[in-house]
Formats: C-alpha cells, sequence, structure tokens
C-alpha cells in the first residue's frame, strides 16, 4: 500500500502521469534519430512545419504584441519608465514589469523573424541559411529551439507548449503592465496576483522585497516573506500596503482540507489548487504568522518539472507531521496554463 511506503494515496495516478511524460520523452528521442537526408527534405518540411506557422498566426491574431504593431504596450512602457525614475518607493516593481514586458517582447520579435523566414523558404522566397537550419532541426524533432530557451531559460522544451504558454503569459503580463499605468500604488492587498502570469516570478517577488525595503526602511537582508492563510483569520489591519494576495498556487503530494496539509484519498487529483493567501516581506524580528510546529515550509516551483525554484513559504499542517510530508514530496507549483 501506498501509505505503508510513506507515499500518497493517489500516488498511482502520478505513476501512470510520469510514465506518459517517460513515453513522450522517449518518442522525441526517436525524432532526434530521424536520418540527416529526411531533416534535409524540403517537403518534409512544408508537412512538418506547416503547423507551426498556422499556431503561430492563431496566437497573434490580435497582432498588438508583433513587431510594428506593438506600439501601444511600447507607449505604455516608456511611460512607466519614466514613472519608475521619478518615484524611488515604486521604481524596483515598475522596473521589473518594463524589463518583463520588453523582454518579452523581444522573444515574440524573434520567434516571429525565425517563422517568417521560414515560411518565405518553404514559399520558394527566402534562401536557407546556417541559423534558420538549426531552427528547422529543432522543430522537426519537436524540441524548442535553443536560441528561445536562451530568451526564457523556464520555459517549456517542446516548441508547441512553448508558444502557447508564451503568448498565454504575454497577454496576462500586458494586463499587468495596462493596470500599472492607471493604478497607484501597483501593489495593494485589495488587487489579486496569479504569478503564472509571468515569466519570471522568482525576479518579481525579489522586486516586491526591494521595494518593501525602500517603504520601510528595513535593510533588504533583514526582511523576509512570510504567508498568512484564511485559516489564521488575520485581520485587514495586520496585512501591510506591500503584501500581495497570491491566487492560482497548485499544491502536488498532498490534499488542502480544514486550512491545512491533509491526506490525498486514492480518488484525489494529483495536483490541487490552494485557496487565496498572503505573502509579504516582514522583518526577520517580527513573529512568523505560523508557528515551526504547525506548518512545513515548502518549495515553490515554477511548474511540475520542479526544475527552477520561485521561493519556499510555510504552508499549515497537522503539528509533528511535517515528516510525512517531506516523505510524500509535498510541493507547490505556479498554476499551469
Amino acid at each position: 500500500m501506498p501509505l505503508d511506503l510513506g507515499l500518497p494515496a493517489n500516488i498511482g495516478k502520478t505513476a501512470q502521469q510520469t510514465a506518459a511524460a517517460v513515453a513522450l520523452g522517449q518518442l522525441r528521442e526517436l525524432q532526434r534519430n530521424i536520418d540527416h537526408t529526411a531533416l534535409c527534405d524540403r517537403t518534409l518540411w512544408s508537412k512538418e512545419l506547416s503547423p507551426v506557422l498556422i499556431l503561430w498566426k492563431k496566437l497573434n491574431h490580435e497582432g498588438s504584441l508583433l513587431p510594428n504593431k506593438d506600439t501601444k504596450i511600447r507607449a505604455i512602457l516608456t511611460k512607466i519608465e519614466e514613472k519608475s525614475l521619478k518615484d524611488p518607493q515604486e521604481s524596483p516593481v515598475l522596473s521589473f514589469l518594463h524589463r518583463e514586458m520588453s523582454d518579452t517582447l523581444a522573444l515574440i520579435s524573434t520567434i516571429h523573424q525565425h517563422l517568417g523566414s521560414i515560411s518565405k523558404l518553404l514559399r520558394g522566397t527566402h534562401a536557407l541559411t546556417p541559423g534558420v537550419d538549426v531552427i528547422i532541426q529543432s522543430l522537426l524533432r519537436g524540441e524548442t529551439p535553443a536560441s528561445w530557451l536562451d530568451c526564457w531559460s523556464a520555459g517549456p522544451e517542446d516548441y508547441l507548449n512553448f508558444l502557447n504558454v508564451l503568448m498565454r503569459k504575454a497577454s496576462a503580463l500586458q494586463k499587468w503592465v495596462t493596470r500599472s499605468e492607471i493604478c497607484v500604488p501597483f501593489i495593494s492587498p485589495e488587487t489579486a496576483f496569479d504569478l503564472a502570469d509571468l515569466l519570471n516570478p522568482a525576479i518579481f517577488l525579489n522586486a516586491v522585497r526591494q521595494q518593501t525595503a525602500r517603504q520601510s526602511k528595513v535593510p533588504i537582508d533583514e526582511l523576509k516573506l512570510v504567508s498568512k492563510w484564511p485559516s489564521s483569520k488575520l485581520s485587514q489591519g495586520t496585512v501591510s500596503v506591500q503584501a500581495l494576495r497570491i491566487t492560482g498556487l497548485q499544491l502536488e503530494g498532498a490534499c488542502f482540507e480544514g486550512g491545512k496539509l491533509a491526506d490525498c484519498k486514492i480518488t484525489s487529483p494529483t495536483i490541487t489548487e490552494l485557496p487565496e493567501l498572503i505573502l509579504e516581506w516582514t522583518p526577520k524580528t517580527n513573529s512568523d504568522p505560523l508557528s515551526a510546529e504547525d506548518s512545513i515550509n515548502l518549495p515553490v516551483y515554477f511548474d511540475s518539472r520542479r526544475c527552477n525554484l520561485v521561493t519556499k513559504i510555510k504552508v499549515p499542517c497537522q503539528t509533528g507531521s511535517q515528516q510525512t510530508w517531506i516523505q510524500n514530496g509535498v510541493a507547490l507549483f505556479v498554476r499551469s496554463f
């Protein structure tokens, strides 16, 4: 039985998902071993690459984030940059938004250029260059090109997922940027933030840390990140103006019932969504909302691959149950698109 081995009761579902992921990886490995002469077959190129060109066109049907059509969002970015220079109290988060959106637009521009060159090549109006050939070979193997991953290292390794997730995040991030122009301050406990909207959520949390240090006049190294959960029944007055109301975090290896971690059932989903919580940078001298006996410090990863750590937060649990959750490999993730 899973429980006898210190595993969650629904481990069978996780094993099935892992097996499926391994099978997909093996299929990609077979694709990597395609004969080189086939990789130079223009007919094959047209057949295999048409879907990605169609997908890219579909994802950008509005075109507002494409080169030469992104003037509106770039105008807002210019205002944000000017605003951050005038207001040191808000500048860390505003500077992050400017950099995050600018880098996202640059990546979209790079992809658009690469896929545009491939489209022209397939139509016979563009010559094959070594750079385009490298992109084509990666796409034929189902891989995200290395030059794209250089711009966003945490991105998915298969290109279809990479493109879908990138454009969804870009669209969500665009709303953050637009809101920053009209909302002062940008961060307030009344506004919910979904870290899944960002390509680099760890950098965002650090920007909030810097901003909190400036506003509270506390050295940045003397701040700690605390989590406040609905079960703590904290009043609004105990939440600072720099507190983040976080939504959409997901949990694997346990369930969350009665305001704390609970054992999974066989029928439980492998991943469950957590309730909204408050994340707040506060002086290390302040007491924690959760005691060490009634909580466990869990990692928050960028996605279910558990490769990129975003942060660690305390999660409520039954007194003395910490070792159980460690054995179960319990972890949190930023919500997947």
